[in-house]
């Protein structure tokens, strides 16, 4: 670690003197030097879905500002929340998951994406089913990261942390934008079209497209941008992904993406707004690829039209009602072996089709009870059609499922989500008062459902907010969450019947919604473009759902208590007009109650698998004139437990433990360059190469991480 650390500042030290010399100049204006500089922490709406600052925000919350993302080079989602403290990117074979604060799963569905407040997640399926498709962040203004739950105004998935992803708008944000950017490590580009205009004094727009692609990245021994694989090698693919008890098969690259499409837009009409998605994204499926047919791809198409209305009835009472619809469909086809076999036989395949239509009405009060105190009260309800669903090994010649031995009758179907309407009730409140130097807030929620758990949960929270001074704030946060198992996990019927995989086995089902509360305490330091955090947690997770992998049969189940706890830190300065440095700290330690999930979950000492206990991030800013800027970052983690190294039979009894690695990343930013309106980017991701394996999520193995990836991003805007 400490030699890391030395080389992290050799090369910004040799970045800092040799850099300005080929410095692209430019307009050197305050508007430029005022783009590139460290702003004050904007304030958030997510935590109580009111504006509130940080300090003061009810609860512990990260802001990535369009800037941070700017000065970082960020392409992805996933690129961002790797500097954010309590949060971990990992694979789990499939595709990137995130995990948090000690604790992973098998799926996204634990974690709460929203857009414009909008809900991505799906409930029939295992989260936000773009996966961490929001490739470029052009239209994203900032980033507000909730750690830890907020189920009591958000609802179901609020339960790791919560992702609210705010777009720019025709009011603030006036530009017409074009952007093009490619990196050669995982051979992904991306295009992507921006534009905002303002109608009239009170009606303004914005309008994004964005198309993307990527090949994915391999292990260090596979040559070309993602493999870039051809017909004739393709009988040689081992992929990235390894597992303990051996090779099972070709595997893709990871981060493969086919291409993607993505049409966002809102209009502000005064009290009216309106915001509409449509979007498109398409991964090689690789639990397909080692079956008897060349694999499959899994595409997913969402699109929704949303409706709000503010309208202040009162100086004292204000009424936000919003009604939406949302449509998601889920297909897996076959892969025509671009990157895996020849797929000369296609007789058997894993054919899907899952889809979900959903409609929305939620109505939120303001209430100013007096000039220090406001209640907030909400009543929403959804109702969503799930199915058609056809989820079964079918002979896609025929259009039937497939019967692994007619004889015994047992091959039909395979398995098959239930169709049905899913109804959700929820009435929610919180209360915020203001008394000399404290600030309190409680709240709660009811929450009903009927198809996936026929059940109604109670969820409260509450907390205390001291002003120390002025610029010194002591919080403790009690908050809760909880996740209703998604369709596939509870109302999947069947028999799976796979004579790779073994006998015939039930389908399981996942009978309780995942419950989690949370206690935070952070002293929360502020002035101006200074700021330092230190927040201490404990989290408790009850009827936890994950993927089990080595028990019989295998399946998603709720599989006990988890318990949580660590620390985070994070702290940024200003240093003068053209330097700042920044850093986070977290460590976690998460344990399961009960050891039978060893190899997968958990270790023999209960502790939770493949997630590192600490992780830092550390770095600079530099501004060398007043258009040109250079960041440079450090991310390491130690201590990752995980099941024994490759290359061993394992019997899920024997561990391992991984020291650590580091990866530095570096990005130029040049503002106006030459004078023209164009915005250049050129960067360099784990600049060291790192490409040690790290251990998989849930699934018992090993993946590569990506390698050294050079690339650039030219924006034109006018």
């Amino acid at each position: 670690m400490c030699k890391t650390i030395k080389t992290f500042f050799i090369i910004s030290l040799f970045s800092f003197l040799v850099i300005p010399a080929f410095s692209l100049g430019g307009d050197t204006t305050e508007e430029g030097l005022e783009y590139l500089l460290f702003e004050e922490i904007p304030e958030i709406i997510t935590a109580s879905k009111t504006s509130q600052s940080v300090n003061r925000a009810t609860s512990v919350v990260t802001v990535i500002t369009e800037k941070d993302m700017a000065r970082s080079g960020a392409r992805t989602l996933y690129e961002v929340l790797k500097r954010v403290p309590g949060f971990f990117p990992s694979v789990q074979a499939s595709w990137t998951q995130m995990t948090s604060r000690g604790i992973s799963a098998d799926s996204t569905d634990h974690l709460l994406l929203l857009i414009d407040g909008h809900q991505q997640n799906s409930i029939l399926g295992q989260g936000y089913q773009q996966q961490d498709m929001l490739p470029t962040l052009d239209k994203v203004k900032q980033i507000e990261i909730i750690r830890g739950p907020g189920s009591v105004l958000w609802g179901s998935s609020a339960v790791w942390g919560i992702i609210n992803i705010i777009t720019k708008d025709g009011a603030t944000d006036r530009m017409q934008k074009a952007s093009v950017a490619y990196g050669d490590g995982d051979g992904m580009e991306s295009y992507s079209y921006l534009t905002t205009f303002g109608i009239e004094e009170k009606t303004n727009a914005m309008v994004s497209f964005t198309y993307w692609k990527s090949k994915g990245y391999d292990r260090p021994d596979k040559t070309g941008p993602g493999n870039a694989w051809s017909k004739a090698d393709a009988q040689n693919i081992e992929g990235n992904i390894e597992f303990p008890w051996g090779e099972i098969g070709d595997w893709p690259p990871i981060d493969q993406h086919r291409e993607g499409y993505e049409l966002y837009g809102k209009v502000n009409m005064g009290e009216n707004k309106l915001i509409g998605r449509v979007v498109e994204s398409n991964v090689t499926y690789p639990w397909d690829t080692w079956m008897e047919s060349a694999g499959s791809d899994l595409m997913m198409r969402k699109a929704y039209l949303e409706y709000k209305n503010t309208h202040p009835f009162s100086d004292t009472i204000t009424l936000e009602s919003t009604v939406y619809g949302d449509y998601l469909l889920q297909n897996r086809f076959p892969t025509e072996g671009t990157f895996f076999k020849p797929n000369t036989s296609k007789t058997i395949m894993q054919d899907q089709t899952n889809e979900e239509m959903a409609f929305g009405l939620e109505f939120l009060g303001t209430f100013k009870l007096s000039d220090t105190q406001n209640l907030r009260a909400g009543l929403k309800g959804v109702r969503t059609k799930i199915g058609p669903n056809r989820d079964a090994r079918f002979d896609i010649y025929q259009n039937y499922p497939y019967d692994a031995d007619p004889s015994s009758g047992a091959g039909l179907p395979y398995l098959g989500v239930e169709s049905g309407y899913d109804n959700n009730y929820a009435v929610y409140s919180e209360w915020l008062g203001s008394f000399d130097k404290f600030d309190l807030f409680l709240g709660g929620r009811y929450d009903k459902n009927d198809f996936r758990e026929d059940k109604g949960i109670v969820l409260p929270r509450g907390g205390v907010i001291f002003n120390i001074t002025e610029d010194l704030t002591l919080k403790g946060v009690y908050n809760t969450g909880y996740l209703r198992p998604a369709a596939v996990y509870s109302k999947t019927v069947g028999k799976i019947v796979d004579t790779t995989r073994g006998p015939t086995q039930d389908i399981l089902r996942v009978t309780d919604s995942e419950k989690i509360s949370s206690i935070d305490v952070q002293l929360f330091w502020k002035k101006e473009k200074n700021h330092f955090a230190v927040n201490l947690y404990i989290m408790n997770i009850e009827d936890y759902i994950s993927f089990d992998a080595n028990n019989t049969p295998q399946g998603y189940k709720n599989l006990g208590e988890v318990t949580t706890k660590g620390v985070e830190l994070e702290a940024r300065t200003q240093l003068g007009s053209k330097f700042s440095v920044y850093g986070n700290y977290s460590y976690a330690l998460g344990k399961l109650d009960e050891s039978r999930h060893q190899g997968a979950i958990t270790n023999d000492s209960d502790e939770t698998l493949n997630y590192p206990k600490h992780i830092l991030n550390l770095g600079i800013d530099c501004l060398f004139t007043d258009t040109t800027s250079l960041n440079v970052n450090l991310n390491a983690w130690r201590d990752m437990n995980v099941v024994l190294p490759l290359g061993e039979a394992n019997t899920y009894g024997e561990f391992d433990k991984l020291d650590g690695e580091q990866y530095i990343d570096i990005n130029l930013t040049a503002n106006q360059v030459f004078g023209s309106p164009c915005d250049l980017s050129l960067f360099c991701f784990n600049i060291l190469d790192n490409t040690e394996p790290i251990g998989l999520v849930v699934n018992n193995g090993f993946y590569h991480p990506r390698g050294r990836n050079l690339g650039a991003k030219i924006s034109l805007y006018w």
